[in-house]
């Protein structure tokens, strides 16, 4: 792995990022083709400047090479990727779009992920006082010391990944926590959780690991807790039911949701042929929502009990 960062290091891509995310505030850089470069900053600023490429091709060319050194794919068949690039200072998200999908030109963006600075108390909002704060923690730590199920929803860039790893590092460091993802976004931490990502197949079609086969062999591995990277698809939506149902009881999820009949509607939206609330009373699900204006707070948590949703916080 350290082998593989200095050599994204010593790109000029790498190079033309430094001086961005060395600024605390900023969010994410996207560079849009040969066109332009904006920059997302923490406190609404944006900015644009001209792109770092002026030759679509080197462009091209420098997606491939970080690609191909984070281990995935990424060609006119396989066009759009992503992951989560680690260095000693940052922790970056990246997502990758080739021409060929991309109807302006290739994209590239970058956005911060905030693990190390962001704490369970940041996504409280106490106005001023201990006791929200207090009551939040207990029930997380009811839900995640119990090993209740937990769905995190929201909207995008509202902490939902955060959240969750922080609960995560807070509750579970010293359990045997596996964590399966399609995209890679939780880093790696703790000595005992074992991380698992999705392999996409080579352009014969040979050599790819698909998320429901992963979690057959997950079970292997005894888990104590199961962590379903973010459900997008059907896919990542079957291994979570399926997690949910094979008696591992602290199984945890993200999902693009901003209330629980939200929730429910999307799941059925990706074609759950799962009684879902039938699944969710049998299991207990629990609910946890951050709020859409993306400051990175709770907005509520719910338990799924006597076939409906009751608020806890």
């Amino acid at each position: 792995m350290e082998k593989i960062q200095n050599l994204i290091s010593s790109t000029k891509l790498y190079q033309f990022l430094i001086p961005f995310f060395e600024d605390q505030l900023v969010d994410e850089v996207l560079i849009n083709s040969t066109r332009f470069c904006v920059v997302y900053r923490s406190d609404g600023v944006i900015k644009t400047t001209d792109s770092f490429y002026n030759n679509e091709d080197s462009m091209i060319e420098d997606m491939q090479y970080f690609s191909y050194s984070q281990g995935v794919r990424l060609d006119p068949c396989c066009p759009i990727n992503g992951g989560l690039f680690r260095t000693k200072n940052w922790d970056i998200r990246w997502h990758f779009v080739l021409p060929s999908v991309s109807v302006g030109g290739a994209l590239l963006s970058f956005r911060r992920h905030r693990f190390d600075s962001l704490k369970i108390s940041s996504f409280v909002d106490r106005r001023g006082e201990d006791r929200d704060l207090s009551i939040c923690t207990s029930i997380l730590e009811s839900i995640f010391r119990g090993k209740e199920p937990l769905i995190v929803c929201g909207a995008t860039g509202t902490g939902k990944t955060s959240l969750l790893y922080a609960c995560l590092k807070t509750y579970l460091w010293n359990n045997r926590v596996t964590i399966i993802e399609q995209l890679r976004e939780f880093p790696d931490e703790c000595s005992g959780w074992v991380h698992l990502v999705e392999k996409t197949p080579n352009i014969d079609g040979y050599g790819g690991y698909k998320m429901e086969t992963i979690f057959k062999e997950v079970l292997r591995l005894r888990p104590d807790n199961i962590v379903v990277g973010e459900i997008r698809g059907q896919e990542e939506m079957r291994v979570f039911f399926e997690a949910l149902q094979s008696g591992h009881t602290g199984v945890y999820t993200t999902c693009h949701a901003g209330s629980p009949n939200q929730l429910e509607s999307r799941l059925r939206y990706l074609g759950s042929q799962d009684d879902i609330k039938s699944v969710f009373e049998d299991t207990s699900v629990n609910l946890c929502i951050t709020r859409s204006d993306r400051s990175y707070k709770i907005d509520g948590i719910y338990k799924f009990k006597h076939n409906t949703w009751i608020k806890l916080y």
